[in-house]
Order: structure tokens, then sequence, then C-alpha cells
């Protein structure tokens, strides 16, 4: 559940599952969502992922060059298993506008706090819910890159554990996340294949 407002932190408490607070002051919650790019199905979701924040970042468009860079830095990330932050792929991008357009998402930015650490602290859980009302925020630019940032990597996450158990993902007061183009094509495309490994999308509003 992608909640707002901590409504369904009670339940979940007492169902022993995992609440996560995004962005929250007593979340010490951080991801890692270039740690796994091993396989080609993972190195093509980064390459996207990566693409996807430079757009948000205010690189637009995103030319040939610029995604032959990504690439390139990806690659790189590859070889070095034991770091694979944000920070690392940075170091290794051999273009300036996609570093400018990534150094927001780095410990040098404001949204590196969730998704530039060295190790991923996500755990499976049958029911988890993630707080989402500090991301939301007021719109605000800041708080919309890291909505979307975020939501793009935990949706990855969810597609990599569908193994045909019966899953439902909810996402609470949904407008919020349809307003961006990003998220809303992706939203497109997962409610049409995610039925395909049993699991229904309930967009709440």
């Amino acid at each position: 559940v992608f909640d707002k407002g901590k409504s369904m932190f009670v339940l979940n408490k007492a169902c022993g599952g995992d609440f996560y607070d995004l962005g929250g002051d007593d979340s010490d919650l951080a991801f890692c969502p270039l740690k796994d790019i091993d396989e080609s199905a993972d190195i093509a979701w980064a390459n996207e992922w990566v693409e996807s924040l430079c757009v948000l970042g205010g690189l637009n468009p995103v030319t040939p060059a610029h995604r032959g860079a990504i690439a390139n830095g990806i690659k790189s990330l590859a070889i070095a298993r034991q770091h694979r932050s944000l920070t690392e792929y940075l170091a290794a991008v051999q273009d300036t506008d996609v570093r400018d357009a990534l150094r927001g998402y780095t410990l040098d930015g404001p949204l590196g706090e969730l998704v530039d650490a060295q190790t991923d602290a996500l755990k499976t859980s049958r029911f988890t819910v993630f707080e989402m009302e500090n991301l939301m925020g007021s719109g605000d630019g800041g708080n919309s890159r890291g909505l979307v940032a975020v939501l793009l990597y935990l949706f990855r996450q969810i597609e990599k554990r569908l193994d045909g158990t019966p899953t439902l993902v909810v996402l609470v007061e949904a407008w919020v996340y349809l307003k961006h183009e990003l998220f809303r094509n992706k939203v497109k495309d997962w409610l049409k294949t995610m039925r395909r490994k049993n699991a229904s999308v309930v967009l709440a509003t």
C-alpha cells in the first residue's frame, strides 16, 4: 500500500507487516536503486530509470549522446560490484549535462538521503506500507521529483517479487501520482502487465 496520512499504520502493525515513512524525520530508510545491474533486464531498467531522473532533473530533451553516456555509466558501475550508489554512478558518467541533472539525487542534493545509499533497506513482507505524505509535500519541484523517482524504483521492486501469489497494490490519493506524466505512463503499462502475474492495482482517490 502506498499510503497517505498513516491510515494503514495500525492495521499494518497488527498484521506484523513492514511500515516505511518515506521522507519522515524519524526515518532512516534509504535505497540503492542501482544495486542489481547484473542481468540484462535490470540493466535495461537502470538505464530507463536514470534517464527518467535526468528528465525530472531538467534535462530535456535527452539526446542519443546523453543516452550513450547513461548506458556507459551503467556498464562501468556494473563492474564495480561493491559500490553502486548514485554518487559512484556520477563519477562514472562522462557527460556534464547528465551529471548536472542527477546531482540533486545524490548526497550533495536534497533527495540523496532517499536514493543514494550504498545498501538497500527495503525488506520483504507479505504486508508492506509506504507512507508517502512527506514525499507528496505541497507539490513543489523537489518533492515531486523525489516522489516519482522513488515510485519508479519501488514499483520495479514489486514487479521483481511477483511470483504468481495473489498480490494487491493500492495507491491512496492516486491523483497525486497520476498528475506526473512519467509515472502516469508507467501506470498504463502496469495495469495491463501486472495482472498477468496475478496482481491487481487499485487507484483510490
